[in-house]
């Protein structure tokens, strides 16, 4: 996985009717498309359905395109059994946003067409027929559609990845962490996301292939890479690139687009080796991945990916402030998002291995938590700002990756909606575009 290259893909498919002046009609049909491909969206358009002799033609059209939702629009009068023929095949398979023209100006006369009056009739059909969408009105370049179509456009396109998102998970949960335990028919009936369920051992079984003298180039490049602020002996060097490289060589393999590794105790103590590095370096790989079993925390991550195309991390809620927490995690963290030269620090009480010990970059993020809601989820989500850290520590811990987060809303709203220690984050605002997928997806969101 790399930085995606972020393009929504809509499909437009303009309604009319043949009485009206076709070089007008035609004129705002330009507008609308040429406004979509201004905005960043990757954008088709079907030829414009005037009557019924069209309506098998275009949802033809329809059927062979690929794209991320449907853009009906309404450029004048239309009359609905000609939408409905056009699209009813796609109205609970699809996204739709559903736009209606209003007026122009023509000769310092307001002019209509009447799209408004249609779109009365058939936004009350798409109701009645139990058809989910988003209803936007308002002519092309009109500045207050422009921010509703690109949150809308993002949303819908997270969701389609995740619909074909594959997720792999090493091991299952650790520390009997039940808020990490999942539903795997839920997830992929929901969402879509599949799991890949393997074992721990698959990842050492890669490693024991990897003799020492293919790295000899990638250590010095390692210790070039990284300041280490505890003695590290090559021997776990070599540990942490050859867990990298078989991680990496899995996900290839397994077509992943993101993992989570139960670390603790199976690698942490048993093997003698935490992921905690190899993993902050498949992150460095816009490769999104997260420790301790925990699904959930992945998927978020993935979520957010999807939305931004950044790398995204995440941190467990430590010590309060008036207006935030601390946050950081034992050693992962994406070594990008350091605010210097990533730190790495030999693991030292009950685990060992390796781990990034960097603090957070400054500054806007967006915290978010999947999780479990009876037949469905939820989704918490913060935002907030990541400043410098005071000092803190884990009993008898090594140093861990850290940061200060100061919260735009309540602190004790976030606590009193808190879903779990893991909370996935990202360098962006994207509250409205998590809004809008959560509606897509039928997921409850908590904003705090």
């Amino acid at each position: 996985m790399k930085n995606l290259n972020l393009k929504p893909t809509a499909l437009l498919v303009p309604f009319s009717y043949p009485d009206y002046p076709q070089d007008v009609i035609d004129k705002y049909i330009n507008e609308s498309r040429d406004m979509f491909i201004k905005l960043g969206i990757n954008t088709i358009i079907t030829p414009k359905v005037l009557n019924f002799y069209e309506t098998k033609s275009i949802a033809e059209f329809i059927r062979k395109a690929d794209y991320d939702f449907l853009v009906p629009i309404l450029i004048s009068w239309v009359e609905t059994p000609n939408f409905t023929a056009t699209l009813r095949e796609f109205f609970n398979n699809k996204d739709f946003l559903f736009w209606s023209h209003t007026s122009y100006m023509d000769k310092g006369v307001i002019t209509i067409t009447g799209p408004l009056p249609a779109a009365g009739v058939i936004r009350e059909t798409l109701e009645e027929m139990n058809v989910k969408f988003k209803f936007i009105y308002g002519q092309p370049y009109d500045k207050k559609l422009e921010r509703i179509i690109k949150v809308f456009a993002k949303a819908a396109m997270a969701k389609k990845l995740l619909s074909n998102a594959r997720v792999g998970l090493f091991g299952y949960i650790s520390m009997g962490m039940y808020t990490a335990s999942f539903d795997h028919f839920k997830i992929k009936s929901k969402i879509g996301i599949e799991v890949d369920h393997m074992d721990q051992y698959v990842i050492i079984n890669e490693m024991s292939k990897i003799s020492d003298n293919e790295l000899i180039e990638d250590i010095k490049n390692f210790k070039n890479r990284y300041k280490f602020i505890s003695d590290i002996d090559d021997s776990l060097i070599l540990k942490a690139l050859k867990m990298y490289k078989s991680l990496n060589k899995l996900k290839e393999e397994r077509k992943l687009d993101g993992l989570t590794i139960k670390c603790q105790y199976d690698l942490s103590r048993v093997y003698g080796f935490t992921p905690c590095v190899p993993l902050s370096m498949l992150a460095d790989d816009f490769f999104t991945c997260s420790c301790e079993g925990d699904v959930y925390t992945v998927i978020t991550q993935l979520m957010l990916y999807y939305l931004t195309g950044k790398e995204v991390s995440f941190g467990e809620v430590f010590n309060l402030f008036e207006d935030g927490f601390n946050t950081g995690h034992c050693g992962f963290a994406p070594f990008n998002m350091a605010a210097g030269k990533p730190e790495i620090v030999k693991h030292c009480w009950s685990y060992e291995g390796i781990g990034n010990a960097s603090e957070y970059k400054h500054g806007d993020i967006t915290l978010a938590r999947l999780a479990n809601k009876k037949d469905s989820f939820k989704l918490h989500v913060s935002t907030g700002k990541m400043i410098s850290s005071p000092p803190f520590t884990e009993i008898g811990a090594a140093k861990y990756c850290c940061g200060r987060i100061v919260l735009n809303g309540d602190l004790d709203h976030f606590l009193q909606n808190m879903a779990s220690q893991h909370y996935s984050i990202v360098y962006d605002n994207v509250t409205d575009e998590l809004i809008e997928l959560c509606k897509l997806l039928d997921i409850e969101i908590i904003i705090s």
